[in-house]
């Protein structure tokens, strides 16, 4: 059985509800993503759930839509992450693929991608 850590949001827990609750509208829209919680504030802590998102080049200009398609990915992941157990805030860092370096910084802050 797992057993949650006092007030702890992790980035498996994380994981766990994007894997579960997550569906593209755009099937391949994300090629992967990485999760960082950071925890601010001395009395009483702030979470930060950042979210750092590859989209795939193609399937984005295949959408159609563009801006409006990241709009919807964005507040899907900001609704799945609401029913996390503890509050905090959610962060949405995007990377586009094979365009304008976006590729180039995910391998450099994450390795290469599979």
């Amino acid at each position: 059985m797992y057993m949650m850590d006092s007030n702890q949001i992790t980035p498996e827990m994380v994981y766990k509800f994007i894997d579960g609750l997550y569906k593209d509208t755009y099937p391949g829209f994300i090629r992967d993503y990485r999760v960082e919680v950071m925890e601010s504030g001395f009395k009483y802590p702030i979470r930060t759930v950042t979210i750092h998102v590859l989209m795939d080049n193609e399937v984005y200009g295949n959408t159609g839509e563009g801006y409006f398609a990241v709009q919807d990915m964005e507040n899907k992941l900001k609704g799945v992450l609401k029913y996390l157990p503890y509050p905090s805030n959610v962060e949405i860092t995007r990377y586009l693929g094979d365009s304008h370096g976006g590729l180039k910084r995910w391998e450099d802050k994450f390795g290469v991608n599979k």
